[in-house]
């Protein structure tokens, strides 16, 4: 088996640093969430986050902060803000911002969440939108395991369904 390459090391990301300006990263931060609720998304940017993209640790951001750079720095690019392309960094190829989502045809042999196939489609076959599905399975995840703590860690009050 061949071993996988090394990633490259980071490389700081200067051109980000300079859109920051003079403010500090929690100041930045403030403000990339402040432009992700103007167009209804949903990050929690914090000084941290912003002193990891701006060391090169992130070297692509998920489609979301992509979204809310584009909104606050129109007509600037994923490399025009400091970031790598989204192939040399995923190993996929990228969706454009505005594009319809990429679909992968998959064939079934498990119940897979996403669209169901039409009638002129053979049962067990349709397309699964690959990036968007595992997004919302990463979420569903993520939340699923807060609420059950949640319930878990909340005081029982009366007879045990």
């Amino acid at each position: 088996m061949t071993p996988l390459p090394e990633p490259p090391p980071p490389r700081p990301n200067t051109a980000f640093r300079r859109l920051r300006g003079q403010l500090s990263p929690s100041e930045f931060a403030a403000s990339v969430r402040r432009a992700a609720l103007e167009i209804g998304e949903q990050v929690s940017c914090d000084a941290r986050y912003i002193g990891r993209v701006e060391s090169g640790a992130i070297r692509c951001p998920n489609y979301a902060y992509e979204r809310v750079f584009r909104h606050m720095f129109p007509g600037r690019t994923l490399t025009d803000l400091g970031f790598a392309s989204r192939e040399s960094v995923r190993g996929h190829q990228a969706r454009g911002p505005a594009g319809p989502p990429v679909s992968v045809p998959v064939t079934v042999s498990v119940s897979v969440p996403g669209p169901r196939p039409g009638p002129s489609e053979p049962q067990g076959k349709g397309t699964v939108d690959i990036f968007e599905e595992s997004e919302l399975l990463r979420r569903s995840f993520m939340t699923g395991g807060a609420a059950a703590a949640a319930v878990a860690a909340a005081p029982r009050t009366g007879p045990p369904p």
